[in-house]
């Protein structure tokens, strides 16, 4: 650990390209204390009933992806039916 002006940290050589001609120069990092525990692991109570909702929302989700599917296919069918059938038209 090195001191610079009352910082304490780790001193590193940092090469400054935008100046002129690139000067090397030295920046003192302070050092962070890193703290390991979860402040919100306090606060948050445990939810009764949240299996029970998420069960809902996936059953929720699953029967909407059904529904967009089909929509998918009833209209890509219609397209092709109606591409079919303009080809069939100017064929002739």
């Amino acid at each position: 650990m090195a001191q610079h002006d009352g910082v304490e940290g780790v001193i590193v050589d940092v090469f400054d390209r935008h100046t002129k001609g690139g000067h090397l120069m030295s920046v003192v990092l302070p050092q962070l204390q890193i703290v390991a525990t979860d402040p919100l692991a306090s606060t948050v109570a445990a939810d009764a009933g949240f299996d029970g909702r998420w069960a809902a929302w996936i059953a929720r989700g699953r029967a909407h992806e059904q529904r967009v599917r089909q929509k998918v296919v009833f209209c890509l069918a219609a397209v092709a039916i109606g591409a079919a059938t303009v080809y069939a038209l100017f064929r002739l």
